[in-house]
C-alpha cells in the first residue's frame, strides 16, 4: 500500500525542496554521455556537492539495472518518486517521476555503461563532495548545538581553554598546519561564543584570530573583516546582525587559506563541544557522518588520527548516549592537542 505523503518523516517537505534544485536534464545527460569540457565538469560538480542530485544519479543507475534485469520492454524511462528507505527507517532515498524532457536523455542508456561512468566520475565528484565537508561554514556545522536553548548553561566555565602555548601566526610567511588547524578550531568557538551571546568571551577569541593573522601580510581582507567584528562586539552588538558579521569574516579567511586544516579544525571542534554538551543530534546528523567518512577515508591523516575518528564514527552509528559522550570527546580533545598543539 504506498504511503500518503502526510505520513512523510517531518523532513520531508525539505527534501523535496532540495530535489527541485536538482537540473535532472544535466544528470540525465552526462548519463547518457553527451558532456564534454565545462558541461560535463558542471555535472560532476553538481553530483560533488548536492546529496540529492548525487542520490538521484546512483539511485537511476540501480533502477536502470533492475529495469533491464526484468527485461520489461515497455518501461522506456528511469521511473523517480520519494520513496522511504526501508534499510534506514526515517529515511527517504530520491527515486522520483522524471518529467519527460529528462527521461528521454536516459532511453536506451544501458546499466552497465551508467554504472561505468559512475566509477569512471567517482574520483572526482567526490573531491567535490570533501571539499564541500571540510569547506562547511561553522553556521552549519555547529546547528545542532547553536539551536539548544540550554547550550550555554551546559557549557562550563573556560570550555573555550584549549591550553596552547601563545603563538602569534605561523612560520613560511604565516601559512602552517598549526596556525591554520587553530583558526578553524577558533571559528567555531567563537560561532558559540555568539550562539550563547558571551560577548566578552567572543571579544577574546576574536583578538586570538586577529593575532594569528599577524604574520599572514597578504590576509589583510581577512584581517580587515575580524577587525571590525571585534569593534562591533566590543560596541555590545547583538543577534543576528553580529553572527552575520561573523559568518562574513570567516567566508573572507576560509577563501584566503582554502584549507583542509582549516576545516579539521572547525569540525574537530564542534565534535569536541558537542560530546562535552551530550549533543546527541550533532553525531545523528549526515553532516557530521560525511565528515567522518571522508576523513577516514580520505582524509590524509596518520593511521593513529585516522583510528581515533573511526572509534567516534562506530559510536555514532550506533547512537551515542551515556558514557560514549566521555570517550568521543577525548578522541575530538586529543586530535585537536595533536594538531594545535604548537
Amino acid at each position: 500500500m504506498a504511503m500518503g505523503l502526510e505520513h512523510y518523516p517531518g523532513d520531508y517537505w525539505e527534501e523535496m525542496a532540495a530535489f527541485d534544485e536538482v537540473d535532472l536534464e544535466l544528470i540525465g545527460a552526462l548519463m547518457d554521455g553527451r558532456l564534454t569540457g565545462a558541461e560535463r565538469e558542471r555535472a560532476i560538480k553538481l553530483l560533488g556537492e548536492s546529496e540529492a542530485a548525487f542520490e538521484v544519479y546512483t539511485d537511476a543507475v540501480r533502477a536502470r539495472a533492475d529495469l533491464e534485469e526484468e527485461e520489461e520492454e515497455e518501461a522506456k524511462v528511469v521511473p523517480i518518486e520519494p520513496r522511504l528507505d526501508k534499510r534506514q527507517p526515517g529515511r527517504r532515498r530520491w527515486l522520483v517521476g522524471v518529467p519527460a524532457a529528462a527521461a528521454a536523455a536516459w532511453v536506451g542508456v544501458p546499466a552497465a555503461a551508467a554504472a561505468a561512468l559512475l566509477v569512471a566520475v567517482l574520483p572526482s565528484v567526490q573531491a567535490y563532495r570533501d571539499q564541500a565537508v571540510f569547506a562547511a561554514a561553522t553556521t552549519d556545522i555547529t546547528l545542532p548545538l547553536t539551536q539548544r536553548g540550554d547550550l550555554r548553561s551546559t557549557l562550563r566555565p573556560g570550555w573555550e581553554d584549549r591550553s596552547w602555548s601563545v603563538m602569534r601566526g605561523g612560520t613560511r610567511a604565516g601559512f602552517d598546519s598549526t596556525t591554520e588547524f587553530r583558526l578553524g578550531v577558533r571559528a567555531t568557538d567563537l560561532r558559540v561564543a555568539l550562539a550563547t551571546g558571551d560577548a566578552e568571551r567572543a571579544r577574546g577569541l576574536t583578538g586570538e584570530v586577529l593575532d594569528l593573522l599577524q604574520a599572514m601580510p597578504v590576509a589583510d581582507g581577512a584581517k580587515a573583516k575580524y577587525q571590525g567584528l571585534r569593534s562591533r562586539i566590543e560596541r555590545r552588538e547583538t543577534g543576528e546582525p553580529l553572527i552575520a558579521a561573523a559568518s562574513d569574516a570567516e567566508k573572507t579567511l576560509n577563501e584566503f587559506l582554502d584549507s583542509r586544516w582549516f576545516g579539521y579544525g572547525k569540525w574537530l571542534a564542534a565534535g569536541e563541544l558537542a560530546a562535552r554538551t551530550g549533543s546527541a543530534s550533532f553525531f545523528a546528523s549526515g553532516s557530521t557522518s560525511r565528515f567522518l567518512r571522508a576523513a577516514i577515508g580520505r582524509g590524509r591523516l596518520a593511521p593513529s588520527d585516522v583510528e581515533l575518528l573511526r572509534q567516534v564514527s562506530v559510536l555514532a552509528g550506533q547512537g551515542v548516549d551515556g558514557e560514549e559522550f566521555a570517550t568521543i570527546r577525548q578522541n575530538f580533545a586529543e586530535l585537536i592537542r595533536r594538531h594545535g598543539g604548537g
